[in-house]
């Protein structure tokens, strides 16, 4: 049974009583004890319940100011400050456009700047004649070369410009060095020579040295046969009285004379600079080299190490459009006398750009 304003009923079909608690459109309607009332039914059976409360913002009056008729205004004004902010985005934008324009400064507003002096009054004058310069310009170690061209630009820390530029410079470039012959090959070819000998028995001068060396050879020393291999060789392992072992042959064999040392000391003294020889000596009884620096008085073949590279200079040339040579670079600016000779409807004029 429904009541006559439609504002509910009850499912037992008896008269409901109007309570303002438990009418759906009264201000003083309360949901608990409507949803705590068996029987009672919306005005709407057929009305979906909403997912929050948050929606029902929508069936709310606009007397209420949460409703979405309210709500309205705020979005559009938030609407309005984006639309601000875009704006000023985009003017902020073309600003930084036309100070970046507005940055382009040209050679002339350049050489402006320099103040009344030598730079300003020569290179002032070559600039405006529209004559050629050379720029002799250095490195770390020295001159590195120079640099011909058009003077287009200079400043007051004489920074220059050049167009049409041929620049001939030099690099430090690794080379092979040729071996070279020095007097430690004499002595190795003096030493060499006692390997080749037999060694004579005691009291007996050893060829190669003079008659002022005498060996001290033990007695018990055999002389090694005429018929033997290569003096370099390396004999058997075994003992033989044919054949004179390291040990004895180097602590028995006479010292050279204190003035054959000085000689050959000074011999060394004499070498190259540039070859920087190192001593090495080759001992007979062994298979490969001993790498232990001896003294130039210690018997045995005296060889050499050289090095083989070696640091040169350069000359290469090259010509460019443009190039800038800072004012640190420079040693020397001066007029190209080879332009001087050049008919003057023949040179190039100066064409003045734009510098960034």
């Amino acid at each position: 049974m429904v009541d006559s304003d439609n504002r509910g009923e009850l499912d037992h079909g008896t008269a409901f009583t109007q309570r303002p608690a438990l009418d759906f459109f009264s201000e003083h309607f309360d949901a608990e004890l409507a949803l705590n009332t068996p029987g009672l039914v919306p005005p709407d059976p057929t009305a979906q319940p909403l997912d929050n409360v948050d929606k029902c913002r929508s069936i709310l009056p606009p007397e209420i100011p949460e409703s979405l008729h309210n709500a309205g205004p705020k979005r559009m004004a938030s609407e309005a400050s984006k639309q601000k902010a875009l704006s000023f985005k985009e003017r902020a934008s073309r600003l930084a456009d036309k100070i970046q324009d507005s940055c382009h400064i040209s050679l002339e507003r350049v050489t402006n700047y320099v103040k009344p002096g030598p730079i300003k009054q020569l290179l002032g004058r070559w600039l405006e004649a529209g004559v050629r310069v050379r720029v002799v310009t250095r490195h770390s170690r020295g001159v590195r070369g120079t640099a011909t061209g058009l003077l287009t630009a200079y400043d007051r820390y004489m920074n220059v410009v050049l167009k049409d530029v041929e620049e001939h410079y030099t690099v430090r470039i690794r080379v092979e060095r040729p071996r070279q012959r020095s007097a430690v090959h004499d002595i190795m070819n003096q030493q060499s020579s006692l390997m080749s000998l037999s060694v004579k028995e005691s009291g007996q001068p050893i060829p190669g040295l003079g008659n002022n060396v005498e060996s001290s050879c033990n007695s018990s020393s055999h002389v090694a046969d005429n018929s033997s291999s290569h003096p370099l060789s390396v004999p058997s392992t075994e003992p033989s009285s044919s054949t004179l072992h390291r040990s004895n042959y180097f602590s028995q064999s006479a010292a050279i004379t204190g003035i054959e040392k000085q000689q050959q000391k000074q011999q060394l003294k004499n070498l190259n600079s540039g070859s920087r020889a190192a001593l090495v000596v080759y001992r007979p009884n062994l298979t490969s080299a001993d790498d232990d620096p001896v003294e130039p008085g210690e018997l045995g073949i005296v060889a050499v190490k050289q090095i083989k590279h070696a640091f040169c200079q350069d000359h290469r040339k090259r010509r460019l459009a443009q190039i800038f040579i800072k004012g640190d670079n420079i040693v020397l600016i001066s007029q190209d006398s080879e332009y001087d000779r050049v008919q003057p409807s023949q040179r190039p004029r100066a064409s003045v750009g734009a510098l960034r």
